[in-house]
C-alpha cells in the first residue's frame, strides 16, 4: 500500500511540474499553501521516506502493474464523465480541445512512464528491504512468527 501511494504522489508531483505549473489560477487551484503541500513537498517527503525507510518484505513485480490500475481507472472516469460534465480536470485529458486521438496517445505515453516509475519503485523497496535487513535477521524473525 505504502509503494501505490508513493507511486501515485510521484505521479501528481511529476505531472504538475512538467504539465501544470504556471496553471493554477486556470486550474482553480490557487491557494498558495494548498498548492505547495499537494504538489511540491508531499511528493518530495513522500519518495524520500520510501527511500530511507526500506520495505519490510520484498515486493513481487507485479505489483506494479496493480498500482497502475487506480491511475488508469481515473484517467477511464475522467473520459466517461467528461463529455457529460462538459469538464475535464486537466489540459492533457480535455478531449474537447485535442480529440480522442491526442488524449489517447497522451495516456499512453503516461501510462509507459508511469509503469517505468511503479517498476523502479518496486525495485528499489526491493533493493532497500535486502539492504536494510540482514537476510539472517529476517529469516529468524520469520521463524519466531
Amino acid at each position: 500500500m505504502r509503494g501505490a501511494v508513493t507511486l501515485y504522489i510521484a505521479i501528481t508531483g511529476v505531472v504538475f511540474a512538467l504539465l501544470l505549473s504556471g496553471l493554477q489560477e486556470q486550474l482553480d487551484m490557487h491557494i498558495g499553501w494548498v498548492d505547495f503541500t499537494v504538489h511540491k513537498l508531499m511528493p518530495i517527503v513522500v519518495v524520500a521516506v520510501w527511500l530511507l525507510e526500506p520495505a519490510r518484505h520484498r515486493l513481487p513485480v507485479w505489483t506494479a502493474a496493480v498500482w497502475l490500475t487506480y491511475p488508469l481507472a481515473w484517467f477511464s472516469y475522467t473520459l466517461t464523465r467528461g463529455p457529460s460534465a462538459s469538464w475535464y480536470p486537466y489540459p492533457f485529458v480535455d478531449v474537447a480541445s485535442h480529440g480522442y486521438g491526442r488524449v489517447l496517445l497522451n495516456a499512453a505515453i503516461f501510462t509507459l512512464c508511469f509503469a517505468g516509475a511503479a517498476f523502479a519503485l518496486v525495485l528499489v523497496g526491493n533493493w532497500r528491504a535486502d539492504v536494510g535487513v540482514p537476510t539472517a535477521s529476517r529469516e529468524s524473525a520469520s521463524a519466531q512468527a
